[in-house]
């Protein structure tokens, strides 16, 4: 059943799944039941009928579809409870009715997930970002990627004294003498400090987020807002920053961005964010190398109502082939007090 609730089409549940069922992704009422237990589902409204069901919105019938979609075609991950509010909030705007408090939430318990890493995941990241930022591949990565999961894996309480360590072991697999350049595409190079400080920043957000200590409204809309405007000039040069690093070791992380995985990465990019307000939250942030003026957490704090974000896709769909290169338009407005 659709109703039209203040000249919106909105669904009740009968409605959304009728919806799944004609775009091929029939659920059960359980499951949808489920979803909206998990803060995937907010309300949008309540009819005026008896009981007053719960109604949903198009987006928020879209959104759905997206995550029935994913976990049909095998995404497990995607369908990871903090991932899908944090991913919507994030990219696709507060039209999902998604609520702060709910991202709050969602990147609180991603943050407890990601406090300890097992012995095996340590390795991995080890090896991974020692391949990263060798650039000289005559010298051998084995001691000091055995070092770095040591390091990963008993993770020091200061973020500094970690970013401290791991820049001087990455040391050992960068050579800057004669003449050698850091791994780069176009004006992004990797070198051990630019690796360094981005962990570190990710990390202050997770302890950030599981310490108890409040993330406000505005710290969240802000770090979602310089999310958003830094990754605007990466992504209108993604196609260059692709070919550059093609056939280089940094080549998997030019990879080109896709609904998909977006959704993925975004309880890591909101989390280096909220980071990035904590260690620098008297800095005004840059762009392209320039600051912004009254761009620091602390003056949003002093001067900012709210941030809204709205965004509109170039496809009916949010689910899209992974060979598929979508537009998403986003429009980001910051109230003043």
């Amino acid at each position: 059943m659709i109703e039209t609730f203040d000249s919106e089409v909105l669904y009740d549940r009968k409605g959304l799944l009728k919806f799944l069922r004609e775009n091929g992704l029939p659920i059960t009422e359980d499951r949808l039941e489920y979803w909206v237990k998990q803060k995937a589902m907010t309300p949008a409204a309540r009819s005026k009928g008896r009981g007053r069901p719960a109604l949903y919105t198009q987006h928020q019938a879209h959104l759905l579809k997206a995550i029935v979609g994913q976990g049909k075609k095998g995404v497990k991950k995607i369908g990871a409870m903090y991932t899908i509010p944090v991913s919507v909030w994030l990219y696709f705007g507060d039209e999902y009715t998604i609520k702060t408090q709910d991202v709050r939430n969602a990147m609180q318990k991603w943050a407890k997930g990601q406090l300890k890493i097992s012995l095996e995941g340590s390795k991995e990241s080890a090896q991974k970002i020692a391949k990263l930022v060798c650039n000289d591949r005559t010298i051998g990565i084995r001691d000091t990627v055995g070092k770095l999961s040591s390091l990963f894996y008993r993770q020091p309480e200061s973020t500094e004294t970690f970013a401290g360590e791991l820049t001087e072991l990455l040391m050992d697999v960068f050579q800057e003498k004669f003449g050698m350049e850091p791994n780069h595409t176009l004006d992004i190079s990797v070198t051990p400090v630019n690796v360094a400080t981005l962990i570190r920043m990710r990390m202050e957000g997770i302890l950030a987020l599981c310490s108890g200590i409040q993330i406000s409204d505005i710290h969240l809309q802000w770090a979602r807002f310089f999310h958003l405007w830094n990754s605007r000039d990466y992504i209108q040069k993604q196609e260059e920053y692709n070919k550059g690093a093609k056939g280089t070791p940094i080549e998997s992380m030019f990879e080109y961005q896709t609904i998909e995985t977006l959704m993925l990465g975004a309880c890591v990019d909101l989390a280096t964010a909220i980071g990035i307000g904590i260690v620098y939250r008297d800095r005004d942030v840059s762009f392209n190398k320039v600051a912004i003026p009254n761009s620091s957490l602390e003056f949003w704090k002093q001067h900012v109502v709210r941030s809204r974000v709205t965004s509109k896709i170039s496809v009916p769909s949010i689910i899209v082939p992974r060979d598929f290169k979508p537009q998403l338009c986003i429009n980001a407005t910051v109230e003043w007090k």
